[in-house]
């Protein structure tokens, strides 16, 4: 989804599991990088879950919008109990609940 929204193609998009993200972030764990997404920007900086989607609110267009009430002063924290349940119910929300029950997910 984030990549479509992408609309300047700024981003690298890559998959937690492609070998090359263990080498180019080593600082960044397997199951790390399976809890939350990251962000890494062009300094280095990785930043995870609600800070990755607040950081690329600023960043892509279609989510300007969104910058306005994750950038609210004090608001943080429940952004971030708010990214924690959607990520642990990700294949819930996005439909996919039966194709993982047996802790792996089915390809369609």
């Amino acid at each position: 989804m984030l990549r479509r929204l992408d609309l300047g193609r700024r981003f690298d998009f890559r998959s937690c599991h492609e070998p090359s993200v263990a080498d180019d972030f080593p600082e960044l764990s397997l199951d790390e990088m399976l809890s939350q997404m990251y962000v890494v920007d062009a300094a280095g900086r990785a930043r995870g879950g609600a800070d990755a989607v607040r950081y690329l609110s600023r960043k892509l267009v279609p989510l300007w919008p969104l910058a306005v009430l994750l950038h609210v002063p004090g608001t943080m924290p429940l952004w971030k109990a708010c990214y924690r349940y959607i990520a642990r119910n990700r294949y819930r929300i996005a439909g996919s609940v039966n194709a993982c029950d047996s802790g792996t997910c089915k390809l369609p």
